[in-house]
């Protein structure tokens, strides 16, 4: 079987045509794996709004499902709804960036913000900002004054577990974190923008591109000073995908939460950054271990597995296209359980169970027999 990095490979576009030859997703929907992703991300919107999914069967069929439909059956079929306008969707289970044309993951993790960091930064960095601007939108706590960025250069580009941190040569920084509905797209200047404008939470525009964050609930614009006092970044755990990742301080974390469920932890950024609701049900899926069961029931050897496996997922599904985990490169089994639910495990034929975890009600997959429960 060919290894996952090999899987991805033949399943990416060649990097000469990622950034602006629109080669990268087709648009009229996902394929395999990626609609079953976009049908669980669609499932995890909390808002109580009616959610639409995009896969080519659904998209036909206009279909929708509500969070309340959701949450009494999250393998509930979706009830039709016609005369959906597709190309206007574009909701939290479609992601996000590179040229304006989402990208096949379902839902932005530490894969989907280290990639969107390297496309802005080979946009941005070094070029001088000719106009900048925030505007308020629903989920956007405050609106920053990007005039300040006016005139300012591009320094540095970065991604902090899911975190964006764009700095700039006049000691600001402007942080961005897209949340569940957020995307960042890039266009030349004078190119049609793909969505609406008002849905522009902040646009940075140089002479060469324009660079746009939608429907991104948090957009700030710090000092250096600033900087050091974040309590969201000053508190993230070890950068799974940073190029110097602490494992024994991301296993130090993960045991000061030993009575918390295990995947629930995974998906804690102060204990480790990066980590999504995709990873979290793939890793404890591939090292066997129950999600329901408090991190004080693994040994240590358990916990470093999953911190390694995670790692290597990460970092082996940062040059964009859909996510991969199973090491095929066949669409529709690039992974094991996320968005499964109801459907035979791939390595046992059990059906995939599914179930909301933790305060935040997260959907949480894993196969019974191959992640027997274990004791506390």
């Amino acid at each position: 079987m060919a290894s996952v990095e090999q899987a991805i490979q033949l399943r990416s576009v060649p990097e000469d045509t990622k950034i602006d030859s629109r080669a990268e997703a087709d648009e009229d929907g996902f394929h395999g794996s990626e609609s079953e992703q976009a049908r669980a991300a669609a499932l995890e919107r909390r808002d109580g709004t009616t959610v639409h999914a995009h896969s080519k069967r659904q998209r036909r069929l206009g279909e929708s499902l509500t969070d309340a439909e959701a949450a009494r059956d999250p393998t509930k079929p979706f009830r039709v709804h016609p005369r959906i306008i597709t190309s206007q969707l574009l909701p939290a289970a479609y992601p996000r960036l590179t040229d304006g044309r989402p990208t096949m993951e379902c839902m932005p993790e530490g894969d989907t913000i280290f990639r969107t960091a390297e496309v802005l930064r080979a946009a941005l960095l070094g070029r001088r900002i000719t106009a900048a601007r925030a505007q308020a939108q629903r989920g956007l706590r405050s609106v920053p004054d990007l005039s300040r960025l006016i005139g300012a250069t591009v320094a540095s580009v970065d991604a902090r577990g899911k975190h964006l941190l764009i700095g700039f040569d006049n000691g600001l920084h402007l942080r961005s974190h897209l949340r569940m509905s957020g995307s960042w797209h890039r266009y030349r200047p004078g190119e049609p923008w793909r969505r609406p404008r008002q849905q522009a939470s902040a646009i940075l525009e140089t002479a060469e591109s324009v660079a746009v964050a939608f429907n991104t609930p948090v957009v700030e614009l710090l000092t250096d000073a600033d900087l050091r006092r974040s309590r969201a970044l000053s508190t993230l755990g070890p950068d799974l995908l940073g190029r110097f990742f602490d494992a024994d301080e991301a296993l130090r974390r993960l045991r000061e939460r030993s009575a918390e469920e295990v995947g629930n932890a995974l998906l804690d950024q102060r204990a480790v950054a990066g980590i999504g609701n995709v990873y979290k049900s793939e890793v404890a899926f591939l090292e066997a271990m129950d999600p329901w069961a408090s991190v004080g029931a693994f040994e240590d050897g358990e916990l470093q597995a999953a911190l390694r496996t995670a790692r290597r997922l990460l970092q082996a599904n940062t040059r964009g296209g859909a996510r991969v985990t199973t090491a095929s490169a066949v669409r529709g089994q690039g992974l094991w359980v996320y968005g499964r639910a109801g459907r035979p495990c791939r390595r046992c034929g059990t059906p995939i169970q599914v179930r909301r975890q933790g305060e935040l009600s997260r959907l949480t997959y894993w196969c019974p027999h191959c992640q027997p429960p274990r004791g506390s």
